[in-house]
């Protein structure tokens, strides 16, 4: 019998040569319940990294402590992290569920703050760059400005 590990391994570099698969998630990691949460937490801290990074949020508050999960009561607790449903107490149905919910937040919150209101998406909102191309700027063929 192999080891839990050696065959994720193998299933992962079986998928990832073809390119496609499955989509993975907290319930295919071949770990006990308080380790998937302590994973899941360590996301939390790195999304919160991210958005702290990228000037998306300020990193006052609570980001010392993005999230916390009570697995027993499937239950997470964040100020950081609305989670589709608001509030600082957020229900969930497996670890699965609140990756999924934690990874929504990650694009929803970069799509919304790159967005600039016409459809475009555009890098320079980010902290040091210049103000963003106007729409008539995006669209129209650089050997044509």
């Amino acid at each position: 019998m192999k080891a839990p590990i050696q065959e994720y391994r193998e299933r992962s570099a079986i998928w990832n040569s073809f390119g496609k698969g499955p989509k993975w998630s907290m319930e295919d990691l071949p770990l006990t319940d308080e380790q998937k949460v302590l994973v899941l937490e360590w996301y939390a801290r790195k999304i919160m990294d991210a958005f702290v990074n990228l000037g998306i949020q300020d990193g006052y508050g609570k980001s010392y402590d993005p999230m916390s999960i009570e697995e027993d009561r499937n239950v997470a607790h964040s100020y950081v992290f609305d989670l589709e449903d608001g509030g600082r107490h957020h229900a969930y149905v497996n670890l699965a569920d609140l990756e999924r919910r934690l990874s929504l937040e990650l694009t929803t919150q970069i799509r919304d703050y790159v967005d600039d209101g016409n459809g475009f998406l555009t890098v320079n909102k980010f902290a040091g760059h210049a103000e963003p191309r106007s729409a008539a700027e995006r669209t129209t063929p650089k050997e044509e400005r």
